[in-house]
């Protein structure tokens, strides 16, 4: 048998993208030389950390890897904060939890309002954690999340519909569910429904929004995607196209209109 050798691998110039100068390697696509290959994997404490980071795990994080006396010379108003070793933790007592927890319930119910509050904050934090921040402007210069949102305000504010943006609203579980826009007591929801993840959550959404509330609702989508949502339509729920303006000025007055039907029934 003849035995078969591999052929070696010509050096070739590659440029550093650390230090811009050439050297020699066997793969073509390398991009670190040997220096810069050694000195960017440490830190300056010794450890190993990534190429592109600053800094390793230790150094990076505020407190990890630093004693208790460190802490508290570095931060002296931590003192109290938990800190300390085996029984002394508080954070670690059974007891000052329970008695922490009772102390929150009788608390919050003295005090809803703050309950409501921390709650509306959570969901806040949620929507520009989960959807971004507000960066899409509409002809009077108010800003959206999206540009169906802003092309939908645009809409309302050339018929002089007045209208509230992202309103937080109570549901069956006591927790708060925000919806895009409400007019005249009508909750309005804007959504490309593009996606299978976001068309489940969204369906969610509206389910839990039509057990909670007695409110019309009106979902408003692509004319392309209108189809898609049949599953999710029922009672006092009213799908349109964004793009159908005169459908959905029609669609706000006769809820409009319900609605107002609704309070002169209940006030008799």
């Amino acid at each position: 048998m003849k035995q078969i050798y591999k052929s070696k691998i010509k050096n070739k110039k590659c440029l550093c993208r650390y230090c811009d100068e050439y050297f020699l390697a066997a793969e073509p696509r390398a991009s670190r030389c040997k220096k810069c290959k050694i000195n960017k994997s440490l830190c300056e404490c010794g450890n190993k950390k990534g190429y592109d980071t600053k800094s390793c795990m230790k150094c990076s994080s505020t407190t990890r890897g630093m004693i208790q006396s460190d802490i508290v010379k570095k931060y002296p108003k931590w003192k109290n904060c938990g800190h300390k070793k085996g029984e002394l933790n508080v954070s670690k007592n059974i007891n000052i939890r329970k008695k922490i927890k009772i102390g929150l319930r009788k608390y919050y119910k003295n005090n809803p309002q703050v309950l409501k509050e921390k709650s509306i904050h959570r969901t806040n934090l949620n929507i520009n954690t989960k959807f971004g921040k507000l960066k899409y402007e509409n002809n009077v210069g108010e800003k959206f999340r999206s540009k169906l949102e802003a092309s939908f305000s645009n809409i309302l504010n050339d018929n002089n519909i007045k209208y509230d943006y992202e309103v937080p609203i109570k549901m069956i579980n006591d927790r708060y569910k925000v919806v895009d826009f409400v007019v005249n007591d009508i909750l309005i929801e804007v959504s490309g429904y593009a996606y299978e993840s976001w068309r489940k959550d969204f369906n969610n959404k509206i389910k839990i929004l039509r057990d909670s509330v007695d409110n019309q609702i009106i979902i408003l989508t692509y004319s392309q995607n209108l189809n898609k949502l049949y599953d999710i339509t029922s009672y006092d729920i009213y799908t349109g196209s964004i793009d159908n303006k005169k459908d959905i000025i029609n669609k706000i007055n006769f809820c409009s209109n319900i609605n107002l039907m609704k309070k002169e029934l209940e006030a008799t």
